[in-house]
């Protein structure tokens, strides 16, 4: 009778810890996307730039973000209906899920924005993929019940240097991606460098 009891405590603890890394999984990624959250993203930005401060002595490790952001997403909504605007949200996701390499980051950052963090990656070469993810967004539209829809992107990219902790960065990828919907949407920004 103890060997039973026993044997169903431990089937109970294993199902608890079964059922833990399957919520803990679950919060590390957002529900429409499917892509990290902003706080696993920013986790993994932190990771990297550690990762980069700690290579850096043997060879260039530079980390580039993205930060990009729907264009006239609003629109989208207003005129669809917010069911449509999460059908937009998750077929732009995979769009650029697919644009991206295996290893980088992608995570929704907030309503419309994602944010991208690229380990190895200097500036000309997350200017390249930028733009990657701007093609692979716009190419096609997207078909919805409700209409057919055309997505652009913008986006603002910032690499480490410098500057070494994530929210700078962010912050600078900000700045470009905002001069990026100031001068005409659908394109790429980089930021500047620090004053």
């Amino acid at each position: 009778m103890r060997l039973r009891a026993g044997r169903r405590i431990l089937d109970l603890l294993d199902e608890l810890v079964r059922a833990r890394e399957i919520i803990r999984a679950e919060s590390r990624r957002d529900s429409l996307t499917q892509l990290c959250t902003r706080a696993t993203v920013l986790e993994r930005l932190k990771d990297e730039l550690d990762r980069s401060q700690r290579d850096s002595a043997d060879r260039d490790a530079p980390v580039s973000i993205i930060l990009a952001d729907l264009d006239h997403f609003k629109r989208i909504n207003d005129t669809y209906g917010h069911l449509a605007g999460d059908a937009v949200l998750r077929e732009t996701s995979r769009r650029m899920q697919e644009a991206i390499r295996p290893y980088d980051s992608l995570g929704r950052y907030g309503g419309e924005e994602f944010l991208l963090v690229l380990s190895n990656c200097d500036t000309l070469g997350a200017v390249a993929l930028a733009e990657r993810l701007l093609q692979a967004v716009r190419k096609e539209t997207i078909v919805l019940a409700e209409g057919t829809v055309s997505v652009t992107l913008s986006a603002g990219v910032a690499t480490s240097g410098i500057v070494q902790d994530a929210e700078t960065l962010v912050g600078a990828a900000d700045v470009a991606l905002y001069r990026a919907k100031h001068g005409g949407r659908n394109r790429v920004e980089v930021a500047s460098p620090p004053a």
